[in-house]
């Protein structure tokens, strides 16, 4: 594999990648928010394959 698809590929060639293609603020507000949540979701599945693993879902904490 070529050490440029990794980076585009990672969550941070993914973000830089939506920065080039949204180009307004507001589309790539909501784009980021959409790849966070998958982002989260992703490491949660990824966490659960571990046997010593307890993964805890997400906890809204007040400001």
């Amino acid at each position: 594999m070529t050490p440029a698809v990794p980076g585009k590929v990672s969550h941070m060639g993914l973000h830089h990648t939506g920065r080039d293609h949204y180009t307004d603020d507001e589309t790539f507000k909501a784009f980021t928010h959409d790849l966070g949540e998958l982002f989260e979701q992703y490491v949660g599945r990824q966490l659960r394959l571990l046997p010593v693993a307890e993964v805890h879902p997400e906890t809204a904490h007040e400001s």
